[in-house]
């Protein structure tokens, strides 16, 4: 544990447990609707990205939502006011994983928690991997020193042992995601399954649509995360327009249902732009999320705020989950570090291009 996650452990273990959080929430100034972005509910996978909590954390946030504040569906955020009594929260998750039927879809319908999954279609409709996790899974199968990734403008990267790959894995992902179009990436996968032939890259970890039937049938919703995870704002329109039209029109054949909201990959002001935000607009998109931090203002549709829940939302080993959990939703963690969300529209990045 790092010495900010200890001193966030403590002063939440105190500040939930004399009453401080509690009296924050009744007293303090009237809140909007939180977004609550989650990605993967797993405790038995490697994770450089850290996109993962384990279930047992994830049933304890939950069963904290379900008590402390009023989960509703995104359909119904501007139906939604500021006011007395519990704050409204939305529960997000990215991407499209398999666990997230098989470890998070029971924990939400235990609590009667409503969510929304937003699909990376094209690794659902051909059974493969997304681009990232391909990858990190060929990294972590790599034995040797080091890696010669000349031939991608980059220097020799460390792999001899499990927190080099990682690092590795890390870096590799950013690296891709900023500079490199799917057809660099895909030849960076190739070179990765090539000079670390061990791995499991093309086993895919995926949902399949017989398990996005089951849980939109039991009253989950689905929504857009384009075909293939690209970042939007480094698309040509004519690209931009497939990525988007074609995800939705796959996941509403598939479901038989209408698809009315979108998340963007990656979700920084960076990644979408006011192009982006006219194609979704004319695809039929009623609303789009970023993983902009903030309480969720309703005036910007296509720039919703949310909140990314990761390893820093929960506590020791599941212990003091609960209280860090809360302690992090009241905002009081803001005033002590880097804030994670804040008061406030995020305005998208008008017009920006990467």
């Amino acid at each position: 544990m790092s010495m900010k996650k200890l001193i966030k452990f403590l002063i939440s273990q105190i500040l939930y447990y004399t009453g401080v959080v509690f009296l924050v929430e009744k007293y303090g100034p009237a809140r909007g609707v939180l977004i609550l972005a989650y990605h993967r509910v797993n405790d038995e996978i490697q994770d450089p990205l850290n996109m993962t909590i384990s279930p047992r954390d994830f049933e304890i946030q939950i069963k904290y939502l379900a008590g402390h504040y009023a989960p509703i569906r995104l359909a119904d955020l501007w139906e939604r006011s500021t006011g007395p009594g519990p704050a409204g929260v939305v529960v997000t998750f990215d991407d499209g994983y398999a666990d997230n039927y098989h470890l998070a879809f029971p924990i939400l319908k235990r609590h009667g928690v409503p969510a929304v999954f937003f699909l990376a279609v094209e690794p659902i409709e051909n059974r493969t991997s997304l681009w990232y996790d391909r990858i990190c899974r060929s990294i972590a199968s790599c034995r040797g020193e080091a890696l010669d990734l000349s031939a991608f403008g980059l220097s020799e990267k460390a792999v001899a042992n499990g927190r080099q790959r990682a690092k590795t894995a890390k870096a590799l992902v950013l690296y891709a995601k900023k500079n490199m179009d799917r057809h660099q990436t895909e030849a960076l996968i190739r070179y990765l399954q090539r000079h670390c032939p061990n791995g499991d890259a093309c086993r895919s970890e995926m949902l399949t649509w017989d398990q996005v039937r089951e849980m939109a049938d039991a009253g989950m919703d689905f929504g857009a995360h384009t075909m293939t995870h690209a970042i939007l704002s480094s698309l040509s329109q004519e690209e931009q327009r497939w990525e988007i039209q074609q995800s939705k029109e796959l996941i509403e054949h598939r479901l038989s249902r209408p698809v009315h909201f979108f998340s963007y990959p990656n979700g920084e002001p960076c990644d979408y732009t006011d192009e982006t935000i006219s194609l979704l607009e004319a695809a039929g998109f009623h609303a789009a999320c970023t993983l902009t931090p903030g309480d969720t203002d309703m005036s910007h549709p296509y720039a919703l705020q949310r909140i990314g829940i990761d390893a820093a939302y929960t506590g020791y080993r599941s212990m003091g989950t609960k209280a860090v959990f809360a302690c992090e939703l009241a905002g009081i963690f803001d005033l002590f570090f880097k804030k994670r969300r804040y008061t406030g529209a995020a305005e998208p990045a008008a017009g920006s291009q990467k």
